[in-house]
């Protein structure tokens, strides 16, 4: 069980970098800028997309801080809203956490789009892959068929139907390019997709039940719940990126990368 690290975000932004090498609001802070150049730029131990989950890491917790904080002011001052108001924060948590995750999926799977060719990919999952993007007969997989375009400007304008909340969507999407997202971590990642209390699936009932999902959950996303999740969703999103990285290295696969500054 993971240290409770919401109760001190100090403590949590310094594992997340030792443990992780997610950073902290680097642009304001300079050793904070170097470290992230010296991960990214010079030594490239991440793709891109995972700099930039990070930073969506960045916006949830920094929600997160202002809710918890925002709600003690007004318990100091006797305002209380109602027994929901102390989980707030917590729901809003997980929703950017999900959020997170989900952008990652989509920028992630952009880029390994961009490498992949008819030739790189796996085949036998391109069928399943075509029925998902809700395309058949189409001009691009045509060009994309007879090595004229790569995988990316093959969906570039089908993008959008690729729903990666969804658990078949996003194990087809990866598998062909080669990468088994759902056997990664298989706890981690039923965890993320599974029912009834799966993480995304809960992020839904939130989202779309509302205050009835709110009086329903109060006593399951607890601090110490919440604590779990953002850590499991954290931990599946960095064992992702490692294995993309072993599989496309920098040498070969440049365009997974960040190179310069101007791309932060």
């Amino acid at each position: 069980m993971n240290k409770l690290y919401l109760n001190d975000l100090t403590e949590l932004w310094k594992h997340l970098f030792e443990k992780y090498g997610i950073i902290k609001d680097s642009f304001k802070n300079k050793e904070e800028f170097a470290k992230l150049y010296k991960i990214y730029i010079d030594e490239k131990k991440f793709t891109s997309a995972y700099y930039f989950f990070g930073t969506n890491i960045y916006r949830s917790l920094s929600t997160y801080q202002v809710l918890e904080e925002g709600y003690e002011l007004l318990k100091s001052k006797n305002i209380v809203f109602n027994r929901f108001g102390a989980n707030s924060s917590n729901e809003m948590l997980l929703i950017l956490l999900i959020t997170s995750i989900e952008v990652y999926f989509r920028n992630s799977f952009e880029l390994l789009a961009f490498i992949s060719t008819k030739d790189s990919i796996k085949m036998k999952c391109f069928p399943k892959f075509t029925k998902i993007l809700k395309i058949s007969q189409d001009q691009q997989i045509s060009k994309f068929l007879k090595r004229e375009i790569n995988l990316y400007e093959m969906i570039m304008f089908k993008v959008n139907n690729l729903l990666f909340q969804q658990k078949k969507v996003c194990s087809i999407a990866f598998k062909l390019c080669n990468i088994d997202i759902s056997h990664i971590d298989d706890n981690l990642w039923e965890k993320l997709f599974g029912k009834p209390n799966g993480y995304i699936k809960l992020r839904n009932y939130l989202i779309h039940q509302g205050f009835w999902a709110s009086g329903k959950y109060q006593n399951i996303l607890t601090k110490e719940k919440i604590n779990t999740i953002f850590f499991n969703i954290v931990d599946l999103v960095n064992k992702i990126d490692l294995t993309i990285v072993k599989k496309y290295p920098n040498n070969k696969f440049p365009a997974l990368y960040m190179t310069t500054m101007r791309e932060l």
